[in-house]
């Protein structure tokens, strides 16, 4: 039995959602990426990145995201807050469908891996 991470229920399939994250593409270079799949985002090499599909802007895990339930997709909190709360439409179906405040989802962010302090110093 799958449960939650978060209650620890028993999780049914009919309580999932399928979720849509936008790839990053580099059109600037006609479809023809390097040896090794890497593209350019944002001005930073990659090999694996997605994007805001309404302000294009790379997801990051520091980057507040919100899944539309109606149509899946992953946006920027940012986009929901100054783009989609004002009408409470999802511009990803056709026609646009409206949404309440329980079908943005959001997705929770872990820590960016970066554990810098300015007090450690090293001494031989």
């Amino acid at each position: 039995t799958i449960r939650c991470p978060m209650s620890g229920e028993p999780l049914r399939l009919k309580q999932l959602y399928p979720v849509h994250f936008t790839p990053a593409h580099d059109d600037d270079d006609d479809g023809a990426a390097s040896a090794g799949g890497a593209r350019s985002v944002d001005g930073m090499a990659c090999t694996e990145r997605y994007i805001c599909p309404l302000s294009k802007k790379a997801l990051t895990n520091a980057t507040h995201c919100v899944v539309l339930r109606p149509s899946g997709q992953v946006v920027t909190r940012e986009c929901v807050e100054k783009i989609i709360k004002k009408d409470m439409l999802d511009p990803f179906c056709t026609p646009p469908a409206k949404l309440r405040e329980q079908d943005l989802i959001p997705i929770r962010t872990e820590g960016t891996g970066y554990a810098a302090r300015g007090t450690v110093e090293v001494k031989k």
